[in-house]
């Protein structure tokens, strides 16, 4: 199933890593908004 997501940002506190700045946002990183997070983050990034 596709999905659609909304264009967004998130200014950060301290520079670091995409994982760095999941758990940053979320104190579970293997949560599923962490993962969410990555999955989409990594895609605008690469």
């Amino acid at each position: 199933m596709a999905r659609t997501y909304t264009p967004g940002y998130c200014i950060v506190e301290q520079p670091g890593t995409l994982d760095f700045q999941a758990r940053m946002l979320s104190q579970d990183y293997k949560s599923d908004a962490a993962k969410q997070f990555m999955q989409v983050t990594a895609y605008t990034v690469a």
